[in-house]
C-alpha cells in the first residue's frame, strides 16, 4: 500500500502525537473525546493524514497542539512518563499510518476515550495486538475494500478503470470469492489501479 508518508517520518510523529493527546487531556484537562474531535478537524490532522513535512517533523507536540487550540502552547512541561493517554497517543498514530485512514474516520468507529481504556492490559503487550483490536471495529472488511476506500473509489468506478468486472470485485470485498486464488492478470489491474502492490490485495 502507498501510504501519505514514508515510515521514517514515523519516530517523529510517534514523538509528537502522544504529546499532543497527554498534554491536551492531562495538563489541560480537556475530555479525551471532545479534543480528539478537535483534533481531527484540524490543519495538524490533515497535515498528518496528507504527508505534509511541516505537520510530520516540523514542530514539537506543545507546538502542535498550540496549533490545534489556537493558542501558544510551547511553554507546556513535555510529558516523561508513559501515562495512558501517551500511549493511546502512540498506538494512534501508527493505527492512522497502517490504515492509511482519516484519523476522523477512525473515531468514527472507535473513540479515544475507549482507545484510553485498552491501555490496561494492552500496555504490556506489543503494540500490534492493541491495533489488531481496534482494527477489526474501524474497519471489518477486507483489504481491497480498504485501499479502494483510501483512494476514494467507489466498486464501479474501480471496475470501470482496472477493466475487473463489478461483480468480481464485490465478490471479493464480501468473501464469496477468495481474492488470494485471483488470477495475476487481475491482481494486477486491480494493484495497478489502486497504485499499490499485488501482495497487499491479498494480506
Amino acid at each position: 500500500m502507498i501510504r501519505a508518508y514514508d515510515d521514517t517520518y514515523m519516530d517523529d510523529v510517534l514523538m509528537n502525537l502522544p504529546m499532543v493527546f497527554d498534554i491536551a487531556i492531562n495538563d489541560l484537562g480537556m475530555d479525551a473525546d471532545e479534543f480528539a474531535a478537535k483534533f481531527a478537524a484540524s490543519d495538524v490532522a490533515k497535515g498528518i493524514e496528507q504527508g505534509i513535512p511541516e505537520y510530520l517533523c516540523g514542530h514539537t507536540g506543545p507546538e502542535l497542539l498550540g496549533m490545534i487550540l489556537g493558542e501558544r502552547m510551547t511553554d507546556k512541561v513535555i510529558p516523561t512518563d508513559c501515562s495512558p493517554e501517551y500511549w493511546a497517543g502512540w498506538i494512534l498514530a501508527q493505527l492512522q499510518w497502517e490504515l492509511d485512514m482519516p484519523f476522523m474516520e477512525i473515531f468514527r468507529s472507535f473513540p479515544m476515550s475507549l482507545i484510553i481504556e485498552m491501555y490496561n492490559p494492552y500496555h504490556e503487550a506489543p503494540d500490534s495486538k492493541a491495533i489488531q483490536e481496534i482494527r477489526q471495529f474501524v474497519w471489518p472488511g477486507n483489504t481491497l475494500q480498504l485501499i479502494r476506500k483510501s483512494r476514494n473509489y467507489s466498486q464501479s468506478q474501480l471496475a470501470r478503470i482496472s477493466g475487473v468486472k463489478l461483480h468480481t470485485i464485490q465478490s471479493y470485498e464480501s468473501g464469496a470469492l477468495d481474492i488470494k486464488k485471483a488470477s495475476g492478470n487481475t491482481l494486477f489491474c486491480l494493484a495497478k489501479t489502486l497504485c499499490c502492490s499485488m501482495e497487499d490485495l491479498m494480506r
